[in-house]
């Protein structure tokens, strides 16, 4: 194996003796180099092709992703208006926080809540 080359990350190899490896299938990839079989996409993030391989991203902060095998930023689900998500790679809406009181988010998939400026105020949690 001395002159033979690692696959890259996103591409394996299952058989000896072959002159290419191929890219992991939608929904798997292979987090490391000289894999010999790929790995199903965790929840808490989605894969997709970069520069022909196939990679695993987390979902950002303010968002999550119950599912496996997702293969899109689109299936990281926004914490709804009046929440806010800390966690990357969340794989639960529970990681998103009503806003206390005094303090808001407006608008889906904000990553902290913002406190009320001087001369308002907001009495309700989860605004």
């Amino acid at each position: 194996a001395d002159d033979c080359l690692d696959c890259p990350r996103g591409q394996y190899q299952s058989e000896s003796g072959q002159p290419s490896c191929t890219t992991c299938p939608a929904g798997t990839h292979s987090a490391d180099t000289g894999s010999s079989e790929c790995e199903v996409c965790k929840s808490g993030g989605y894969c997709q092709v970069e520069d022909g391989s196939m990679v695993r991203q987390a979902c950002p902060a303010g968002s999550y992703n119950p599912e496996t095998k997702s293969t899109s930023i689109g299936s990281c689900l926004l914490c709804p208006a009046g929440t806010s998500g800390s966690d990357i790679e969340a794989t639960t809406n529970a990681t998103c926080v009503p806003c206390r009181a005094g303090s808001f988010a407006s608008g889906e998939g904000k990553q902290a809540c913002q406190f009320c400026p001087q001369g308002y105020h907001q009495s309700e949690a989860g605004a």
